[in-house]
């Protein structure tokens, strides 16, 4: 697997080449574009009641994607959800705990679980009540969101992003709420 990082650090998204027979697993709406070459298959994530808890209770979708070099060498184009950089990091046996929409992508030998942070600490962060456990050996991506840019005084703001829904739902906290006069 050959892994291409372009566009950063504001919008950034994932080229990966796939030799015969590679694979590279994927969030859900991660996949922008795909060479006819590959074969994508949905599997839950993290086993159906890791899956249905974060579901239900945080922000990471209940499926994720598989994509496979079947027919020769292929390419896929992965973007984050949100926008922000996104980051290569290589695991050698090693475990990370990604906030819940961090996950981007990583290489089959990283496996995917759910680690519960706790009612307190996981309510008030914002984040969710679960954290994403990777661990195993392999390359792992992860999106490194945040506010790029701080404006300042009155007026329209345009934002671009990839994926409507996902920018929505991660946005929502952030919006402001008027109270009504009744």
């Amino acid at each position: 697997m050959e892994a291409n990082i372009h566009g950063s650090p504001s919008f950034a998204y994932l080229d990966i080449e796939l030799a015969p027979g590679e694979s590279v697993i994927a969030e859900s709406d991660a996949m922008a574009t795909m060479a006819a070459g590959l074969e994508m298959r949905a599997q839950l994530n993290g086993g159906l009641f890791s899956g249905l808890c974060k579901k239900l209770l945080g922000k990471e979708s209940l499926f994720i994607s598989e994509f496979t070099a079947k027919k020769g060498p292929g390419e896929i184009g992965i973007a984050s959800s949100s926008t922000g950089d996104i980051e290569h990091v290589y695991l050698d046996s090693e475990t990370i705990y990604l906030q819940n929409s961090g996950y981007v992508a990583s290489s089959p030998g990283v496996e995917l679980n759910t680690k519960w942070q706790g009612l307190m600490k996981g309510f008030f962060s914002g984040e969710g009540l679960f954290l994403i456990k990777c661990s195993g050996k392999g390359d792992l991506f992860f999106s490194v969101e945040g506010l790029v840019t701080r404006f300042h005084d009155r007026g329209r703001l345009w934002i671009q992003t990839r994926q409507v829904p996902s920018f929505a739902t991660w946005i929502r906290p952030f919006r402001r709420v008027q109270k009504s006069n009744k």
